[in-house]
């Protein structure tokens, strides 16, 4: 089972579109709920002619485990390298830097 925005988790059937940030439903669209065991809700869109049961609700969990995975992993892979950019950034700045005077009291600097 394959996990894709806009088609049937069960068929692949296309079932709506997104344009605009908008979903445009297609005429074979449906939808059902799926309780999770953290007591949120779940909308899950489908088509018309697929039927659902609990093997099939299972096997679509463990697709959407998969799913979450992924998109954290990546999540994280991004925020590590912007991190890492950062980190560049800072060493090289501090690297920079150089004394330019010195003096026994802060008063000594304002030459």
């Amino acid at each position: 089972m394959n996990i894709k925005v806009g088609h049937c988790p069960f068929c692949d059937t296309k079932i709506f579109d997104v344009e605009d940030e908008q979903e445009k439903r297609l005429p074979n669209y449906s939808k059902f709920w799926i309780l999770l065991s953290d007591g949120s809700r779940m909308k899950v869109a489908k088509c018309k002619k697929c039927k659902i049961g609990k093997v099939k609700v299972n096997k679509l969990m463990k697709a959407h485990q998969e799913f979450w995975k992924e998109g954290i992993e990546n999540e994280v892979a991004k925020k590590h390298k912007e991190l890492e950019q950062q980190k560049e950034q800072q060493i090289k700045y501090y690297n920079n830097l150089n004394s330019v005077s010195f003096g026994t009291s802060e008063r000594d600097l304002e030459e």
